[in-house]
């Protein structure tokens, strides 16, 4: 059955080059019917949900998407002057292969923005099990992939998290802990180390494993040269972040644990050899019996009651006191 054009909602409306002057636009739109794919799709929310990640203010926050086909629908016909125009456009960022299927389909989408919230690249995570072999589960758009992710949540900190994947920057962010970034490359890149320069530490929460303890330093080479304190987090072996969240009752409580307990690496001030303050002994909970001790006699007070002990001076003898 064909819906009438007032069932049509916002999202379907076809795309017009009329009202997209330029591409950052354009994506803005892209990202839009994104967004509004994965609100619909049960799948999508199912596997947020098998990742700990469906927190509905995450979602909004990093604008978490969903490419499923569908954005094809909403172009102009191809054989059409505008559709053809658009179609190039699309592909000239990415976002259509030269088939005209789109790049990310079947992925979860998370958009990179800039801090004054333009989109600056997408990342696409296969969310289908049984793909074909060979089928890439971590695809992106044309374009760099040096940039900042999460730059409005490490402006300003002192400490910034990396991570080697945005799905565990994405779980540090879900349990409280907000100043997380992540790598969309083997290394970090030149914008993405400026940015780190900036901060006092570096927590590296990369997988644990022989490979990333090993190659953890020089990720980002050069930081501990510039006197930026380069620590390591210490996950259980052979885990990772959205990993260990999911294993555990208290994810945000023991994520945090693992941070304030990372191992300095290099760089910086190297932590003091010096034991921590103590800190104060508990309430007792229950009073200590004060006691009198005189030559003959020892009084033992506790509350109302008074017990006295007479005649100790006289027993010197061991077997007496047993």
């Amino acid at each position: 059955m064909t819906r009438a054009p007032s069932d049509i909602t916002s999202s379907e409306q076809p795309l017009s080059l009329d009202r997209i002057p330029d591409d950052a636009a354009l994506l803005e739109q892209v990202l839009q019917h994104y967004q509004a794919a994965l609100k619909e799709s049960p799948e999508a929310i199912a596997y947020l949900q098998k990742r700990g990640l469906d927190d509905p203010q995450l979602i909004e926050y990093f604008r978490l998407g969903l490419a499923n086909r569908t954005l094809g629908y909403r172009l102009p016909q191809a054989n059409r002057r505008a559709g053809a125009e658009l179609r190039g456009r699309l592909q000239m960022l990415g976002v259509l292969r030269e088939s005209g299927h789109e790049h990310l389909w079947g992925s979860l989408v998370i958009p990179v923005l800039g801090a004054d919230g333009a989109i600056q690249q997408m990342y696409g995570r296969k969310i289908t099990e049984g793909l074909r072999k060979g089928t890439p589960l971590h695809v992106f758009l044309s374009g760099s992939c040096d940039v900042v992710f999460n730059e409005r949540g490490i402006a300003g900190s002192e400490d910034i998290i990396l991570c080697r994947s945005l799905i565990d920057a994405l779980t540090f962010w879900r349990h409280g802990l907000r100043h997380v970034t992540a790598l969309l490359e083997e290394r970090a890149g030149p914008v993405l180390l400026q940015r780190l320069a900036q901060a006092r530490r570096v927590l590296i929460a990369f997988r644990r494993d022989d490979a990333n303890d090993d190659a953890s330093a020089a990720i980002v080479g050069g930081l501990a040269e510039q006197g930026v304190a380069i620590y390591r987090v210490r996950f259980p072996q052979g885990m990772d972040a959205n990993e260990y969240a999911r294993s555990i009752d208290d994810p945000a409580a023991a994520l945090t644990r693992l941070v304030r307990n990372a191992e300095w690496i290099k760089g910086g001030d190297a932590p003091g050899a010096t034991a921590p303050a103590a800190s104060p002994l508990p309430a007792l909970s229950r009073p200590i019996a004060a006691a009198e001790v005189n030559a003959a006699d020892v009084i033992i007070r506790l509350g109302a009651r008074i017990w006295r002990a007479r005649g100790l001076a006289k027993n010197t003898n061991v077997d007496a006191l047993k």
